[in-house]
């Protein structure tokens, strides 16, 4: 059983304390998601991609300020979802107006 914790925390599913990583687990999941898919398209290439440099940024900032409130985190999430909302819609209409051509 200590083997499959070492496993485990050397996978970072888990941390020092066992807790459950569900933000690894997540981004494991959709790597081999994107990996399994026969074409990627851009858009969510791109979701991806922005999701994933907003998690470092806000990792990054926390490491700086030794935290962050939860309402502004909550704040800038809602924001940052709105943004790629609005980026996906464009590309998956650019997209459609290029197919039709």
């Amino acid at each position: 059983m200590d083997k499959v914790y070492r496993v485990l925390q050397f996978l970072r599913v888990i941390d020092a304390e066992s807790n459950l990583s569900i933000t690894n687990i997540s981004l494991m999941a959709a790597l081999v998601r994107i990996l399994m898919m026969s074409e990627v398209d851009t858009a969510s290439l791109l979701a991806f991609v922005a999701t994933l440099v907003g998690y470092q940024v806000k990792r990054v900032a926390a490491g700086f300020s030794g935290g962050t409130n939860a309402v502004d985190e909550v704040t800038e999430l809602r924001k940052a979802i709105d943004s790629l909302k609005t980026k996906t819609s464009a590309l998956e209409l650019g997209s459609q107006i290029n197919g039709r051509r």
